[in-house]
């Protein structure tokens, strides 16, 4: 079974992931998988370079995707895997690809 536990920032996504694998359940977080997840320009739709000093109105122009092919050869490793994570610009393209999706 694969599942997803998304949720916004500070949730607790990534510390669940790190626990879950402590207890050996495979478990990936988008923010440990280089590429998988990016940043967009919301208009022009090109990738943008993130950077910790952005205010809020950048995120307001700017959106995380994540890279649909990356996510489905990690998928395609696994007979079961809970992923931890979210790209809130795509979100709706791989939800379908879990079989449950949990939100914090």
């Amino acid at each position: 079974m694969k599942i997803l536990i998304t949720g916004v920032a500070g949730t607790g996504k990534s510390t669940i992931s790190k626990e879950l694998n402590k207890k050996g359940i495979i478990s990936i977080d988008f923010s440990d998988v280089p590429g998988l997840r990016y940043w967009r320009d919301k208009i022009t739709k090109k990738k943008i370079e993130y950077s910790p000093v952005n205010d809020f109105r950048w995120f307001d122009s700017h959106e995380s995707i994540c890279d649909l092919k990356k996510l489905k050869e990690i998928l395609n490793q696994y007979k079961d895997l809970v992923m931890t994570g979210i790209a809130s610009g795509n979100q709706t393209e791989y939800f379908s690809l879990f079989d449950k999706v949990l939100l914090l």
